[in-house]
C-alpha cells in the first residue's frame, strides 16, 4: 500500500510539475513550467523512491517465468482468453509485478480494449516500469499509442528517466 501511495504521489507531482500546472519548487513566485527536459528536485526524489521500491519486488519462480512466456505466446497467437487467464493468475500471485502488468497492457491493446490497456499501463508504471523506449518499439501497444493518456504517461516517463 505504501508503494502504491508513493507512486500515485509521484505521478501527481510529475503531471502537475512536468506539464506546467504548478511549480514543484517551493517559492513565492508564480508557477512555472520547467524548461525543456529539466526535472525539478521533487520529481527526482520521487523517482528515487520508486527505484527503491522496484528493488523490493518479489522475483518470479522459474515455473512462473515460463508461464508468463507461455501467456505471451498465447497472446501473440491470438488466444487472448488463455493468455489473460494465465496472466491474471500470475497477477494475483505477484500483485506488484510490472512485467505482468505490462503484458496485460499489451494484451488489452491487441484486443482493441484501449481503456483497459491504459488502465493497466497506469498500473505498470505504478509497479515500477520505466522502459519508455521499449514501449516506443513495442507493436503490441500500437492501438493505444495515439491516445492522449498514453502520450502523457510516456512523456512523463521520458522526462523523469531520460
Amino acid at each position: 500500500m505504501k508503494r502504491f501511495l508513493i507512486t500515485v504521489i509521484f505521478l501527481i507531482v510529475c503531471v502537475i510539475c512536468g506539464f506546467g500546472l504548478v511549480s514543484c519548487q517551493a517559492s513565492t513566485s508564480p508557477p512555472t513550467k520547467p524548461s525543456g527536459n529539466e526535472v525539478c528536485e521533487n520529481c527526482k526524489k520521487m523517482a528515487l523512491l520508486i527505484e527503491m521500491q522496484k528493488n523490493k519486488l518479489s522475483e518470479m519462480t522459474d515455473e512462473d517465468l515460463q508461464l508468463n512466456e507461455q501467456a505471451v505466446d498465447y497472446m501473440h497467437s491470438g488466444d487472448y482468453d488463455k493468455a489473460l487467464e494465465i496472466l491474471k493468475t500470475l497477477e494475483s500471485k505477484y500483485t506488484s509485478n510490472s512485467s505482468i502488468a505490462y503484458n496485460i497492457t499489451c494484451l488489452y491493446s491487441l484486443k482493441g480494449e484501449t481503456k483497459l490497456a491504459i488502465s493497466y499501463l497506469h498500473r505498470t508504471i505504478q509497479y515500477g516500469w520505466v522502459k519508455w523506449k521499449y514501449m516506443d518499439e513495442d507493436d503490441d501497444l500500437n492501438n493505444i499509442k495515439n491516445e492522449a493518456e498514453y502520450k502523457k504517461l510516456r512523456e512523463a516517463l521520458e522526462t523523469i528517466y531520460p
